[in-house]
């Protein structure tokens, strides 16, 4: 089974930042802690959001949208991070599978340059259509039932390595491996783990602004099925004030499981 689709992410951090040289300086302080938040858009095609009686995708292009929230400790050495995000999901045909979104998470970290590590753990609410349900030839796929609410439990840890070029260009790559288990309202539990690779290239254009390049390669090994997942990412980071930054990603993601 091939799913392909391509995303345009951006994210306006009214008091955070990502990606950024020093995030330290960023968010509201509140004594050892850090608050950061921000808003989320999102929009993406997929080319097989259902699937036809003769297993061939439906495509639909879909917009997210979503406010995070994050707190952090402050002058330790390694950085504890609570973080929270609630959004909605509005697709383009099938708006019968328009839907809240939601995830919770916890992680611990820590950077020593080069190197840099963590461990977290989220529950997540994800929006995936039911897999084993087929449509009949005189159904109507914007009218089928298919809004199936899918709990995500996780334990992830990795680590990457920031390799720099020149004083302006680095290169990170990272390893990082998942268990997960899934609770679904139609297709029941599944277990799954993934070995999850990426190599991203960075370029400072000044003190406040850098662009990246991201490749990564996740191979999933489940019960009843084994994925690959390639990825292939470009954006930008800036810092628009002393307190305040935004970020943008635009990229293509292709998905092959042996069933």
């Amino acid at each position: 089974m091939r799913r392909v689709g391509a995303l345009l992410v951006g994210l306006l951090w009214v008091a955070a930042a990502q990606a950024q040289y020093d995030e330290r300086e960023l968010g509201l302080i509140r004594g050892n802690w850090r608050l950061l938040h921000s808003v989320q858009a999102l929009g993406a095609y997929d080319s097989r959001t259902l699937r036809t009686p003769q297993g061939e995708g439906l495509g639909d292009a879909y917009a997210a949208l979503g406010a995070a929230g994050d707190m952090e400790n402050l002058g330790g050495r390694y950085a504890a991070r609570l973080n929270a995000l609630y959004g909605y999901r509005f697709y383009s045909t099938y708006d019968n599978l328009n839907d809240d979104r939601y995830n919770l998470g916890l992680s611990l970290s820590s950077e020593e340059d080069p190197w840099a590590w963590f461990v977290n753990t989220y529950l997540r609410k994800s929006l995936e259509y039911n897999s084993g349900f087929a449509l009949s030839e005189d159904q109507d796929p914007g009218e089928i039932p298919t809004d199936e609410t899918r709990r995500t439990y996780s334990l992830r840890l990795g680590a990457s390595y920031a390799g720099y070029l020149t004083e302006k260009s680095d290169l990170t790559p990272s390893y990082a491996y998942g268990l997960f288990f899934d609770d679904a309202e139609i297709s029941g539990t599944s277990y799954w783990q993934n070995h999850d690779l990426s190599l991203q290239y960075g370029y400072a254009y000044s003190d406040r602004t850098k662009a990246t390049a991201t490749a990564s390669y996740s191979y999933q090994l489940g019960r009843t099925e084994n994925g690959h997942v390639t990825r292939l990412l470009v954006g930008a980071a800036s810092r628009a004030t002393d307190h305040a930054s935004w970020s943008a990603q635009i990229g293509v993601a292709a998905a092959y499981y042996e069933i």
